[in-house]
């Protein structure tokens, strides 16, 4: 994992958000029945409130995190630090919003979503699950903040070093190095960074960094990335470099300025000195602290989401689903035959969203027994053959040859009912006699 310190220093516009201490227990459960109905029931278990060091017996409720609408949940109740939510629903499409987010920008707030389709392939019933927990990072958003920040940035150093050398140097060199290959710089930094955002290996990270700022002549090693002292590491750093573009005032009569005294210009860019500038031009540059604040709070939004990046664990999710039949397939732990589980943090989040998926099949064996040269039973492989012969390349089914299928069941006769699946397409036909004649039927 890669250390606060270096982390903060390829991201200089803003510190990441930090993590609640402890985190909130979001927990879902979803039965769904073979008709699409579904009952939910959402426990959000919040850290107690503190003041003063001890406990309020009040939820401690993350800052943007919105509650379940006390009025689109049957049972709502909030006890202590829990709160409960619990309902029937119709259909998957009609459960309320349980995990919403409010977003720093814009006012828009994030939700999840829930879908649910079943699908009918005459021997068995398809189930199909999914639910999304949106935090999307939009891509096009975070290059035009990307690009706006650099901007932001390089115009705020600019006004920093006048405050600092001027006007006992000449930065007309600085300042051209700073609009273009500075500004290139910063940005290839801070897309490593982003990139990187989730790689658990943060030396990987520190040595491209190091390469990126060596090719501008900026001698930094990846151990000094790392380092606890990273950040007064890269400020030497940088003002040894900008010492060989900084020129004292031209002489009247010369045409070229002298080279500026390298320790004269890293004295002017001590640590308390420039920390002390920055601070100020920041506040002028954007009409005020708060104002500055609350652009870098945007950028960095932008960036990594409202929920504060991959490291963020403000909230943790134990979502589990019982679904009709049988799982065939999903993205979660299998509980049993029948349940999934899903777990993760709001970190997970990040950078695209979390999708839960499930499948389930169940089984109609008394129809495929009611054909006689069948083999009567199904198993997975063959559940799955199936679904990949029904349906066409974009998952949609097709619909008149299963419509053929089904009208074949009154023929009790497998020949009989794939010559009616023949008429409809004949490669078709050949397919499904393999995977549903007896002998020579794969077992699953």
């Amino acid at each position: 994992m890669i250390p606060a310190r270096p982390r903060a220093l390829l991201l200089a516009l803003a510190p990441l958000a930090a993590a609640s201490c402890e985190p909130t227990e979001v927990r879902i459960r979803t039965d769904l029945s073979p008709d699409g109905s579904c009952s939910r029931e959402v426990v959000l278990a919040f850290p107690e409130a503190q003041e003063e060091g001890k406990g309020t017996g009040k939820p401690d409720v993350p800052e943007g995190l919105l509650l379940p609408d006390r009025e689109a949940w049957p049972v709502w109740s909030l006890e202590g630090t829990t709160l409960l939510a619990r309902g029937f629903f119709a259909r998957a499409a009609e459960i309320p919003p349980d995990f919403r987010f409010r977003r720093r920008k814009e006012g828009r707030v994030l939700d999840r979503t829930v879908s649910h389709r079943k699908q009918d392939f005459v021997f068995f019933e398809r189930h199909l699950w999914s639910e999304s927990f949106r935090e999307p990072v939009d891509r096009d958003a975070m290059e035009a903040s990307l690009a706006d920040a650099v901007g932001e940035a390089v115009a705020v150093a600019k006004k920093a070093l006048r405050a600092c050398l001027h006007p006992e140097f000449d930065l007309a060199e600085v300042e051209g190095w700073l609009d273009a290959q500075g500004s290139r710089l910063l940005r290839s930094l801070l897309v490593l960074w982003w990139e990187g955002l989730r790689d658990p290996d943060g030396e990987r990270l520190a040595k491209r960094a190091a390469a990126r700022l060596s090719r501008e002549g900026i001698a930094l090693r990846a151990e000094d990335l790392l380092a606890e002292d990273a950040l007064e590491r890269v400020r030497v750093a940088l003002a040894r470099k900008l010492s060989t573009l900084v020129r004292l005032p031209r002489p009247q009569g010369e045409r070229t300025p002298a080279p500026g005294p390298p320790a004269a210009v890293e004295q002017r860019l001590a640590p308390d000195r420039l920390g002390e500038v920055l601070q100020t031009t920041l506040a002028v540059h954007f009409g005020g602290k708060e104002a500055a604040e609350k652009w870098i709070g945007d950028r960095h939004a932008d960036l990594v989401g409202d929920l504060g990046g991959p490291q963020d664990k403000r909230l943790r999710f134990d979502c589990t689903l019982a679904m009709p039949g049988e799982v065939l397939r999903t993205n979660g732990v299998l509980l049993a035959p029948n349940e999934v589980l899903w777990r993760f943090t709001s970190g997970s989040l990040f950078p695209n969203g979390m999708k839960l998926e499930a499948e389930s099949v169940v089984l109609q064996v008394h129809r495929l027994a009611s054909l006689s040269g069948s083999k009567g039973i199904l198993g997975k492989r063959d559940v799955l053959d199936l679904i990949e012969a029904l349906t066409d390349d974009r998952g949609a089914v097709q619909v008149r040859a299963i419509a053929a299928l089904e009208a074949g069941l009154e023929d009790r006769d497998l020949g009989k009912a794939l010559a009616r699946v023949g008429k409809v397409d004949g490669k078709l036909s050949a397919r499904l006699r393999e995977i549903l004649a007896e002998p020579g039927g794969r077992k699953g």
